[in-house]
C-alpha cells in the first residue's frame, strides 16, 4: 500500500490550532473523531481498515477502543473537577496529530509492508496513551506516571489480541516519554534508521509530545495551561514557567528535535528563531 502523502508545517500548525480553539470554545469533537481523522490522514481509512486482517486489524481496533476509553476517562475526570489543566484530552489529541505529521514527513516514496504499518500504528497508540490517567502532578519517582500509563495501554492491547512483542515495545516507548529520558533518547538515536529501531520510535514520541508547545503561536497558551496545572502543587515552579527564562529553558533543554521528520518540517529552525528573538541563541 503506497502512502506517500504530503504534509507541511503550515498544515500541522493549522490542525493543532484548530484543536486548541475547539477545546477553548467547548466545541470539542472528542478523541475518537481526532484519532479517526489522523488515521485517514495516514492513509488508514475506514474502507482500508475493513479489508485488513491479523495484527493490522487488531491494531486498528485497539486504537479505536483506546480513543473511546481515554475520552471517557477524561470526561469522568472533568465531571469530578480533576481533569488536569494541561495533561488532558486536548494534549493527547495534539500529540496524536503531531505524530501523524512526523510519520508522514519521514516516509520516502515507498510502499509500507504490514510490519511497517504496525510500527506506525504502534506509535499512534503511544501518542494517544502516553499520558492516560495523568493526575497533573510531577513524578515522585522515576517514570511514575509513564509506567502507570504504559500499564493501562498494554492491558488494553492484550485484550485486543496484540502480542508480547508489540506490548513490550509500546510500554518501553511510553515509559521513555519521561522528560528526564528525553535528552538521552536524542543522544543515542540515529535519525536515518527504520522504525524497527526502538530509539527512533522513542525520539519521535518525545518530539510529538512537545511539538505543539514549541510553536510560537501555541507556546504561550500551552505554557499557561501547564502553569495552571502546577499552581496548586508547585506554585513557585508555575511562576517560573510563565517567565522569559522559563521559555528559554524549555526551548533549550526540552524542545529537542533530531529526527529526519522534524528537520523536514523545519522544527529546529522554528525553535532557533524563537531563541534568537529572546536573545538566547
Amino acid at each position: 500500500m503506497a502512502k506517500d502523502l504530503p504534509i507541511n508545517m503550515a498544515q500541522l500548525s493549522s490542525a493543532l490550532n484548530e484543536l486548541h480553539e475547539s477545546w477553548r470554545s467547548q466545541t470539542w469533537a472528542g478523541l475518537p473523531t481526532v484519532v479517526g481523522n489522523c488515521l485517514s490522514t495516514l492513509g488508514y481509512t475506514p474502507a482500508w481498515a475493513q479489508q485488513q486482517r491479523g495484527v493490522v486489524s487488531r491494531f486498528i481496533n485497539a486504537l479505536h477502543t483506546l480513543a473511546e476509553d481515554v475520552e471517557c476517562i477524561g470526561l469522568n475526570m472533568q465531571e469530578r473537577g480533576v481533569e488536569p489543566a494541561y495533561h488532558h484530552r486536548k494534549h493527547m489529541a495534539q500529540v496524536v496529530t503531531s505524530m501523524t505529521a512526523l510519520l508522514l514527513a519521514r516516509r520516502n516514496n515507498n510502499t509500507l509492508n504490514n510490519q511497517q504499518i504496525c510500527q506506525e500504528l504502534s506509535l499512534v497508540v503511544c501518542a494517544l496513551g502516553h499520558d492516560v490517567l495523568h493526575d497533573g502532578q510531577r513524578n515522585k519517582s522515576r517514570r511514575e506516571a509513564e509506567i502507570r500509563s504504559a500499564s493501562y495501554v498494554t492491558s488494553m492491547m492484550k485484550v485486543a489480541g496484540l502480542g508480547t512483542y508489540w506490548r513490550t515495545r509500546v510500554a518501553t516507548i511510553i515509559e521513555l516519554t519521561d522528560p528526564v529520558d528525553s535528552i538521552n533518547n536524542h543522544a543515542v538515536h540515529a535519525n536515518n534508521r527504520d522504525l524497527e529501531d526502538l530509539m527512533v520510535c522513542c525520539v519521535l514520541t518525545n518530539e510529538a509530545d512537545i511539538l505543539a508547545s514549541t510553536l510560537p503561536g501555541l507556546g504561550a497558551g500551552l505554557t499557561e495551561e501547564l502553569a495552571a496545572e502546577w499552581d496548586h502543587y508547585y506554585p513557585k515552579e508555575s511562576l517560573g514557567l510563565r517567565s522569559k527564562s522559563g521559555r528559554i529553558f524549555f526551548l533549550k533543554q526540552l524542545a529537542l528535535f533530531s529526527s529526519t521528520a522534524s528537520h523536514r518540517l523545519g522544527l529546529p529552525v522554528i525553535r532557533h528563531q524563537q531563541l534568537v528573538a529572546l536573545g538566547a541563541a
